[in-house]
């Protein structure tokens, strides 16, 4: 997690390079500190080393899913985790908060809805 008064680190977790550039070209002009994984297995790899304040997750990835994923993050981090996914069905957004997502974002999206829901999940952590 970031210590106090520095810029608060979000994991990335998406396979497709223009949804990473897309959340980097909103976040860092916001001044927080990105961290990209374009795998959900890369994303675990990273979370002990980056010790992200938020976790940014698609569900759609080839090898380990987002679900899964989703539960081993909340298993070993504080760190919230905010599903962004294309999948937005009620039963998607079902699996992601048993998995313990503390937020579901339904591509495509706003920059202003991005934007409210970090800065949301960011203060439930303060």
């Amino acid at each position: 997690m970031t210590e106090a008064g520095g810029p608060r680190t979000i994991l990335v977790v998406d396979d497709e390079a223009t949804m990473l550039e897309l959340v980097r070209a909103i976040l860092e002009p916001a001044g927080y500190r990105l961290v990209e994984a374009t795998s959900a297995t890369r994303a675990l790899d990273l979370l002990d080393e980056a010790q992200p304040d938020l976790v940014l997750l698609d569900v759609a990835m080839p090898g380990l899913s987002g679900f899964t994923a989703c539960h081993e993050i909340r298993r070993r981090s504080r760190a919230r985790v905010v599903i962004v996914s294309a999948h937005a069905s009620a039963d998607d957004r079902a699996r992601g908060m048993a998995a313990g997502a503390s937020d579901y974002l339904a591509k495509p999206f706003r920059s202003g809805e991005l934007l409210g829901v970090v800065e949301r999940a960011l203060r439930d952590t303060v």
